[in-house]
């Protein structure tokens, strides 16, 4: 059972130019550019660890042992974009594709959903896998301009932090404290996942 990364986010909250101006070094000067592009991502992810989000676009899945008990799955890393697909290894250890009809996806709740359609139940999955459940889905904004400003913020002062102090990999307080407005809250241990 387990959360893990499919595709990375190809664009970042941040600009190259906007980490500049933070560490304060001029646009023409190009020497710091690969430390602070591999900066950028890095606090870029650190934030979205800490807030249990998802930023930009990326693709993750999402495996548990069996449906849960109830209608609906929750989607760590919201906010959740689209599903791609759920499948299943059914009683009968054969992999099988739910209909996507047979479900609902809800992406104006945080987290988001897979909701069962009224009709239907969880089909019977193979006990003995571990993983016989699979969500593939899309989470986070298509656009710079939905990441949250204090997000950015955090993130570009991690930025300086980690740029002025190249031999720490802590994450100082009050960018935890600039983070804590933003967390989701949801730690999906019902599914054995922390997000």
């Amino acid at each position: 059972m387990g959360l893990s990364l499919v595709t990375d986010a190809t664009q970042e909250p941040v600009t190259l130019s906007q980490a500049k101006d933070q560490v304060l070094v001029a646009a023409s000067i190009t020497a710091h550019d690969p430390i602070l592009q591999n900066l950028i991502k890095r606090a870029r992810k650190a934030s979205e660890r800490l807030t249990r989000r998802a930023w930009l676009t990326q693709t993750w899945r999402l495996t548990l042992q069996r449906f849960p008990a109830g209608r609906c799955i929750e989607i760590p890393r919201p906010p959740l974009a689209s599903v791609t697909s759920i499948t299943y290894v059914d009683s009968s250890n054969v992999s099988q594709t739910l209909d996507s009809g047979d479900y609902n996806v809800r992406t104006n709740s945080s987290p988001g959903l897979v909701a069962l359609a009224p009709t239907v139940s969880w089909p019977t999955t193979h006990t003995e896998d571990p993983e016989a459940v699979t969500v593939t889905y899309v989470a986070g904004d298509t656009t710079v301009t939905a990441v949250p400003a204090e997000a950015k913020q955090a993130i570009l002062a991690l930025i300086d932090y980690w740029f002025l102090n190249r031999d720490k990999a802590d994450i100082p307080d009050f960018i935890c404290d600039l983070l804590s407005g933003l967390h989701c809250g949801v730690k999906f241990g019902a599914y054995g996942v922390t997000a």
